[in-house]
C-alpha cells in the first residue's frame, strides 16, 4: 500500500458572504480568523488508486463535484468513481457554487477549484 496527503490554503481573500444562512441574512467574514484548507488523500493498494478530497467549505453541489472528479481524473488518470469530494460544512467560509441559481463568487469558485486541482 501506498499513500500520500497534500494540504492547500483555499482562503478567500477580503469580506465575503458566509455560505449556508437564508436570504437575507447579511453575515460577512470581515476577517480571517482560521484558514480555510482543502486536504487531498491519495492511497494506492493492489494497482488501484484512490483520491479523497476533505475541504474547508459549506457543500459542493454535484454540477461543481462532477466537473471537479472528471478534471481531477483527467489530470491524474485515476478513475472518476475512484475519486470522492467532501466538505467539513462550515458557515464560516464563503458560499461554494451555485445557490438557486446564483454564485455569489465566481472568481473564488474558479481560484478554489484551481487550487483543489493542483492540489
Amino acid at each position: 500500500m501506498k499513500a500520500g496527503i497534500s494540504i492547500r490554503d483555499i482562503t478567500p481573500k477580503g469580506v465575503v458572504k458566509l455560505g449556508g444562512y437564508p436570504e437575507p441574512a447579511d453575515r460577512c467574514g470581515l476577517h480571517t480568523h482560521d484558514p480555510l484548507y482543502s486536504s487531498a488523500y491519495y492511497l494506492q493498494s493492489d494497482g488501484k488508486e484512490f483520491l479523497l478530497f476533505c475541504n474547508d467549505i459549506i457543500y459542493f453541489n454535484n454540477k461543481d463535484s462532477q466537473g471537479i472528479r472528471r478534471q481531477l481524473a483527467e489530470a491524474t488518470g485515476i478513475p472518476y468513481d475512484h475519486i470522492l469530494l467532501s466538505a467539513t460544512h462550515t458557515h464560516s467560509g464563503p458560499q461554494y457554487g451555485e445557490v438557486n441559481g446564483v454564485d455569489p463568487y465566481p472568481e473564488w469558485l474558479a481560484y478554489a477549484t484551481k487550487l483543489l486541482i493542483e492540489n
